[in-house]
């Protein structure tokens, strides 16, 4: 009888370090919805400001996309978009952001920015990439043609965060690890930027999961 109550302790114990160590998910596909009424939508840039969703993912051009939730503590932020670009038909920008979840223009921030993408290193204006964090400025790492990206077909970008420790991938090449040093909001609420401008390239953004260990709030 005893060895039956020492192991229901022992199970109970394991039970509850499983809970412990478990994460949540938060997830959207895009390509299912349809729409996006609970994102706070801010119209930026120059017209047009569109948002839309079809089959094919969500469609954004010169509107700042505020996800409907915040996350704290340990999370990992994975988005998934659609690309169609060349030298002929590029986009002009793709930024994705971690934010306190106030409006533009922000005053702490964790930012990937993706410029001009698809146009040759010989082009005026050529592809590349700028990580940044706000409040005050701080560039994280910069380069010129975005490592890993799938120019014609679908790419996958990470956010890793554990503790102050903060990682980001392009498919499977890294494109920065560094430490959030300033970053003094409570919250982490994704956000989702895309401007065309004088591109006729194609991005479509499929889906956006975040696996985390903390809590999560709703968009102020």
């Amino acid at each position: 009888m005893r060895r039956i109550r020492v192991i229901a302790v022992v199970l109970i114990l394991s039970a509850l370090l499983t809970l412990q160590g478990c994460s949540k998910t938060w997830y959207v596909d895009f390509t299912k919805v349809s729409d996006v009424d609970d994102w706070k939508k801010q119209d930026w840039s120059t017209p047009p400001h569109v948002v839309s969703v079809s089959a094919s993912g969500l469609y954004v051009d010169s509107v700042l996309l505020t996800a409907p939730f915040g996350f704290d503590g340990d999370f990992t932020m994975t988005v998934q978009f659609s690309l169609n670009v060349s030298a002929s038909d590029f986009v002009l920008g793709l930024q994705l952001m971690l934010t306190g979840g106030g409006d533009a223009v922000y005053s702490e921030y964790i930012s990937s920015d993706f410029y001009s993408l698809g146009l040759p290193p010989s082009d005026q204006y050529p592809e590349g990439y700028s990580i940044y964090e706000g409040s005050p400025g701080r560039t994280l790492a910069e380069g010129d043609e975005i490592p890993g990206l799938n120019r014609a077909g679908l790419n996958t970008y990470r956010f890793i965060k554990k503790g102050n420790s903060i990682k980001m991938f392009m498919n499977d090449d890294m494109l920065c690890d560094d430490i959030c040093s300033s970053y003094s909001e409570a919250w982490f609420f994704p956000v989702i930027y895309v401007v065309y401008g004088l591109g006729t390239g194609e991005l479509y953004i499929k889906n956006i999961k975040v696996v985390y260990s903390g809590d999560i709030t709703t968009l102020p």
